[in-house]
């Protein structure tokens, strides 16, 4: 199937459970045949994957007057934590992607994937993930 155009769109739709399980398994080639336009596929990666904004400003903000002041702080701190994960998966993300890609011989398409990485993400963490990406397959 994976070598086959006609099926393209449908491997494309189950990406989502397909990638984990190849990952587990260490198949980065087939992971990177799978995507039918992996610069589409991230952008709508990195925008699923931003809090809204009024979240990112407060993640928990005090609205419960029923809750104790220390489940409150709980609640924020929790929040917190997935508000600061959310850069994770999409650093990772797209480190995955250019490994994949490279590693099925899409190297156009792992380039075009990590400058718009780059462009979405310009921090240190995001750098330091493509290139250790690279640097598995160089």
């Amino acid at each position: 199937m994976k070598d086959d155009e006609r099926y393209a769109t449908a491997l494309d739709a189950v990406s989502a459970r397909l990638v984990p399980l190849l990952k587990s398994h260490g198949r980065l080639r087939d992971i990177g045949r799978i995507y039918k336009d992996p610069v589409a596929r991230f952008v709508t990666t990195h925008r699923n994957f931003q809090p809204p904004p009024h979240i990112a400003a407060d993640p928990y903000p005090d609205r419960d007057p029923d809750l104790s002041p220390k489940l409150q702080g709980l609640m924020r701190r929790a929040m917190q934590m997935i508000v600061d994960h959310l850069p994770k998966h999409v650093i990772d993300e797209a480190a995955l992607m250019v490994a994949s890609l490279l590693a099925a011989g899409r190297t156009a398409e792992a380039d075009a994937v990590e400058r718009e990485a780059g462009r979405l993400d310009s921090s240190e963490a995001m750098r330091a993930a493509l290139e250790k990406a690279r640097g598995k397959l160089d």
